[in-house]
């Protein structure tokens, strides 16, 4: 967090680290040790950790740029193994560590772990700027420069649609975020407004997570329909939908909960002025309330090449 905050300029991930570390105590927890927070030092440490946590997801780690970003390094992923599928090798200048991750992909196995770690920033950007140049021989070669240049060059990526999404007076449940009843997906049609409405307004989010399902399984459904997007210099490619949108839902939740034993989920513990072991949401109101706080959201990002069609 404050690494992140530092080289991001914010200052939403500070948080007094020293102290809570000074704060921390090892303890019997149905019977095996476990790292915990001692009250009587670290109660606002504790607190503002959290607090910094939720607030960097929000303003950073989901931003729009950045998950536009990563919605663009999950296609171009995604368009490696299609250029295996479709030619029978991977393009020119891949690395070992790139080749090892990506071979386990293709063949539907989860990567190593150290496979995964191996592919830090040295190799993922030497890939990209390798394929940014890249002399395609094939339509797929060409689709891959293209995104990397996207990537390596900072460039604006994929657009995101909007959604025109009727107000609900009373407190009431916001069903409808930017639909409306008729023929659709699953009777549901999606409507970009040009400019606002009376009783709507224009959001990118989707709250809803029956609408965000429902939109997810539409382009999933269509992912291998072929989508015809022109070139800035006129040529024009035939992609596949799922190369060309991307569904991002998110389900967060600022109170993350520790992973002691692998697939097993834990609060953080503290410790009481008596000696006593509790999870942190009993002992603290603000954790109680963040803890009990999810965040789910979906936005459906387009590459602007497709976004007329």
């Amino acid at each position: 967090l404050l690494r992140d905050a530092h080289f991001t300029g914010v200052s939403y991930g500070k948080y007094d680290l020293e102290w809570l570390l000074h704060s921390l105590r090892a303890e019997q927890v149905g019977g095996s040790p476990r790292l915990c927070v001692d009250l009587a030092k670290g109660p606002v440490a504790l607190e503002s950790y959290i607090s910094a946590r939720d607030h960097m997801y929000r303003q950073v780690y989901d931003h729009k740029t950045v998950r536009a970003y990563e919605a663009l390094l999950v296609h171009i992923f995604q368009l490696l193994v299609w250029i295996f599928q479709e030619e029978g090798g991977w393009p020119s200048g891949m690395p070992l560590p790139m080749v090892r991750f990506l071979a386990d992909v293709q063949e539907g196995r989860q990567p190593a772990l150290a496979d995964y770690l191996a592919l830090d920033d040295t190799v993922l950007d030497y890939c990209f700027g390798q394929w940014a140049e890249l002399a395609a021989q094939t339509e797929n070669q060409a689709e891959l420069r293209w995104k990397c240049k996207l990537f390596r060059d900072r460039r604006p990526v994929y657009r995101r649609i909007v959604w025109r999404i009727p107000e609900i007076g009373g407190g009431g449940e916001q069903l409808a975020f930017g639909y409306k009843q008729s023929a659709g997906i699953d009777g549901i049609k999606s409507e970009l407004t040009p400019g606002p409405v009376q009783g709507h307004y224009r959001s990118d989010l989707i709250h809803d997570p029956v609408i965000a399902e429902a939109v997810d399984i539409f382009f999933r459904q269509r992912a291998d329909e072929r989508v015809l997007v022109e070139e800035p210099d006129g040529a024009k490619r035939s992609i596949p939908l799922r190369l060309l949108v991307y569904v991002d839902r998110l389900d967060r939740a600022p109170y993350s909960h520790l992973q002691y034993i692998p697939g097993h989920s834990e609060p953080i513990y503290v410790v009481s002025e008596s000696g006593a072991v509790h999870p942190a949401q009993r002992v603290s109101a603000l954790i109680n309330f963040l803890g009990k706080s999810h965040r789910r959201q979906a936005r459906v990002f387009v590459d602007p090449r497709a976004e007329s069609s």
